[in-house]
């Protein structure tokens, strides 16, 4: 069995047209390769950062018994929604987060040119 590319109706493997929503379907993938083979996506900017400010709101728990995340869950929510929204984020966000959660998140941020 195969499922429709546009509304994910199960459709036999023989097929050309959809049952469900009519559109013409044409090496719809089966389940197997719809959850297995999926195309490797590089790492963009945005992702190192997001895992480099993981990183260092653990370490500043660690380090300062967790009085630190005070400020760096705030400042990492901020970021996470300004992603998810496209909103854009300032010269100071970026340094904020630079200085008080991870400098190496805050320089990825400062060097990426898309956020």
């Amino acid at each position: 069995m195969k499922y429709c590319t546009y509304c994910g109706a199960e459709m036999l493997d023989e097929a050309v047209l959809c049952v469900k929503c009519g559109r013409m379907v044409e090496n719809a993938p089966t389940p197997q390769q719809r959850y297995y083979s999926q195309p490797s996506q590089p790492m963009d900017l945005s992702s190192i950062t997001k895992i480099f400010l993981i990183i260092g709101m653990v370490l500043m728990a660690i380090s300062t018994i967790g009085i630190a995340l005070a400020w760096c869950i705030p400042l990492y929510n901020s970021y996470m929604r300004k992603l998810q929204n496209r909103e854009p984020i300032t010269t100071g966000f970026k340094v904020c987060i630079l200085l008080f959660v991870s400098t190496i998140g805050g320089i990825l941020m400062l060097c990426d040119k898309n956020i």
